[in-house]
């Protein structure tokens, strides 16, 4: 999407999605790439045809800026939101959805081990806990 942009040469770029921490990950990515690309986010439904049209009509759509909805894949964001890089994943009946494989007793035994640190107090125990069950987390140990 950002290639396509720049293809444009957009002095400024107006992002609207009513997923907040999606349209801000965008945006990110955006500034990275074209530092000098003024960029506005705009938290709005976006299913709304009229509010949009009110929204780009200074634009004039379609012909300053061509808009289009490009939205997610389909299973893109439950799999961005639910599963972790590297993760096992079991495929369900559903041929498009794959479910996380988790050993559900090793997972409780965890978080009783936790309920167990913080009972106690022990900060760096619960550090090193929860580095074991999701190592993705980095904790500052």
């Amino acid at each position: 999407m950002c290639k396509q942009i720049e293809g444009y040469g957009p002095k400024k770029l107006l992002m609207a999605d009513r997923n907040e921490s999606g349209l801000h990950d965008i945006n990110l990515q955006i500034r990275e790439m074209y530092p000098h690309l003024e960029t506005d986010e705009l938290l709005c439904a976006v299913q709304n045809r009229e509010l949009m049209n009110r929204l780009f009509s200074a634009h004039k759509p379609g012909v300053d800026i061509e808009i289009k909805n490009i939205g997610l894949r389909p299973g893109e964001k439950l799999y961005k939101e639910l599963i972790t890089a590297g993760e096992d994943v079991m495929q369900t009946q559903h041929k498009d959805i794959v479910a996380p494989n988790t050993d559900h007793h090793k997972a409780i035994e965890g978080l009783n081990a936790l309920v167990e640190a913080a009972m106690a107090g022990d900060g760096l125990t619960i550090k090193q806990l929860l580095k074991e069950m999701a190592p993705e987390y980095t904790p500052e140990i």
